[in-house]
């Protein structure tokens, strides 16, 4: 499949004297490793992360920010039409395009809990799903099967009085 590329996002050195590094997209050609920068509009101030070709191969899906505050943009696979999809300002724990294109199904905490939200491409409203604690959603390419990471720990806090004399732990009563 010599056409078939694949993302990275790589670091380079802020301009104008800059100390720190910063994210960019570059596309990857598998069958040779040829690599190159895609020319879009980002700046020094931007870090661009995990980019997603939509199913169609017609948009590229992004990450810009590092977490905890990011948004989605998305742009036209060859770079041109920018556009900020979400003003969220939030943690994001992975996306994926739904296979028909419309949407982008993404993890973040901004509503004050982790859960799975489905973004509308076209008009940037934002859904959110019944699947709290899930994260790094991945979409079947033909499909609507939906596969993410399910975090069930549950945290139960309990208030000992230790004797050591005895080497015995006595639970005591809850206290409101």
């Amino acid at each position: 499949v010599p056409h078939t590329t694949i993302f990275r996002s790589t670091t380079q050195n802020r301009p104008a004297g800059g100390t720190s590094d910063y994210w960019v997209l570059m596309t990857i050609r598998i069958a040779d490793g040829y690599w190159h920068e895609i020319d879009y509009a980002h700046d020094a101030n931007n870090d661009d992360l995990n980019p997603h070709y939509s199913p169609d191969g017609q948009w590229i899906a992004f990450r810009r920010g590092q977490n905890p505050v990011s948004d989605l943009f998305v742009m036209n696979a060859n770079g041109k039409d920018l556009r900020r999809l979400t003003n969220i300002r939030s943690a994001i724990a992975g996306f994926a395009w739904t296979s028909d294109r419309r949407n982008i199904v993404f993890s973040s905490n901004y509503q004050d809990t982790s859960r799975l939200y489905l973004l509308n491409v076209e008009t940037g409203n934002i859904a959110p799903t019944d699947q709290d604690n899930t994260a790094f959603p991945s979409v079947g390419a033909r499909s609507s099967n939906l596969a993410a990471i399910r975090d069930h720990t549950v945290v139960n806090l309990a208030e000992y009085s230790l004797d050591a004399a005895q080497r015995t732990a006595k639970l005591l009563p809850v206290r409101s």
